[in-house]
């Protein structure tokens, strides 16, 4: 079996092959006629057409979705009860994000110390100057691109977790940590939140947060504009023709065939000219001017992390979260009889 999921290098990803080889000890190859798809956003029109599909806590969103009904998928569960509406599967198989798995493998702190700590989203670390930011107002930065041990622990020992990256506040549910959700600044990872939010049964609201770089402000217009477009290709019936329909690199293209004919689409063409635009327009904006704007964005973005600390956090309930993790593993239980078995 063949563990599906996206290699990016963050947190919420990276969690992937860390977990399941402690969940599944052995079950992983390079066979794709079998693909477990695990931690993360990935149930779109990028998944691979080719092999059978084991779904387990995985979640919708970036693109359209797939048809889960063929001989081909298995749904153990999924994310959330959004999720499940949109695959149009029952909502019994609506469960939570498997993240929360961790804490069979990690108890705890008995001990925690009065640091906060701040997870931004890989995203916006790439582009802004929060490393700055949480200096001025002594808050500790955890970069989600850090080994998943180091991020795992500072979560653990932290008395309070203020995270853009969810699996920042996934991971610190399941540990007992409270956390805030900060709405992203990249629009399109926003819905994703909302899915776990009522997993929990919680009603939560994103804080609102601000961008701490030129670069990350025009990112974050720019963000804002590609989601409206796509809302509005979508409502045009036009979407497809931007469709990126190449499956995620962690299974071969040469090896799998994808819901879609594969290609380089006009959507890709698109995104790569207006990457290349922010870049760009970051770049004529002339020193006299950058000065002294970079720092008032840096300074307001580090007055709304700091106001961000002081609203009230969330943590769900300890008997909701044990549910969860025991309904998780009965579902677990089924998959490992399929891998010692062959039996769905």
């Amino acid at each position: 079996m063949k563990l599906y999921y996206s290699t990016l290098h963050n947190f919420g990803d990276s969690l992937n092959p860390w977990l399941w080889e402690k969940l599944l000890p052995r079950a992983f190859d390079q066979d794709s006629s079998e693909i477990l798809v695990g931690i993360g956003t990935l149930l779109n029109h990028k998944i691979p057409g080719a092999g059978h599909k084991h779904v387990f806590g995985s979640g919708y969103g970036y693109g359209w979705a797939p048809d889960v009904h063929g001989p081909n998928w298995t749904i153990y569960c999924v994310r959330g009860p959004r999720t499940a509406a949109k695959l149009n599967i029952p909502r019994d198989l609506a469960i939570t994000d498997p993240a929360v798995l961790i804490r069979r493998f990690v108890a705890p702190s008995s001990k925690r110390s009065n640091e906060i700590v701040f997870i931004p989203h890989f995203e916006s670390m790439g582009v802004g100057e929060w490393e700055d930011v949480c200096r001025l107002v002594n808050i500790t930065l955890v970069n989600p691109c850090d080994t998943i041990e180091n991020v795992i622990q500072k979560i653990r020992g932290a008395k309070l977790v203020v995270t853009e990256a969810m699996h920042g506040a996934i991971v610190a549910d399941a540990l007992r940590v409270p956390w805030i959700p900060v709405r992203p600044l990249i629009k399109k990872n926003e819905p994703k939140w909302f899915d776990w939010f009522e997993s929990l049964g919680l009603v939560c609201e994103p804080r609102p947060l601000l961008p701490s770089s030129i670069h990350e402000a025009i990112k974050v217009c720019y963000s804002r504009f590609r989601e409206f477009a796509k809302e509005e290709l979508a409502r045009r019936h036009l979407a497809d023709l931007f469709a990126n329909r190449t499956p995620i690199n962690e299974v071969h293209p040469s090896e799998t065939e994808t819901v879609s004919a594969p290609g380089r689409s006009m959507g890709i063409r698109l995104r790569n000219l207006s990457d290349g635009l922010v870049s760009g327009l970051d770049a004529v904006i002339v020193p006299p001017i950058r000065v002294p704007l970079a720092r008032v964005l840096r300074d307001r973005a580090a007055e709304a992390l700091a106001s961000l600390t002081r609203t009230e956090p969330y943590l769900s309930p300890d008997d909701v979260i044990e549910e969860l993790t025991q309904r998780l593993e009965e579902k677990l239980g089924l998959l490992r009889l399929h891998i010692q078995l062959g039996v769905v």
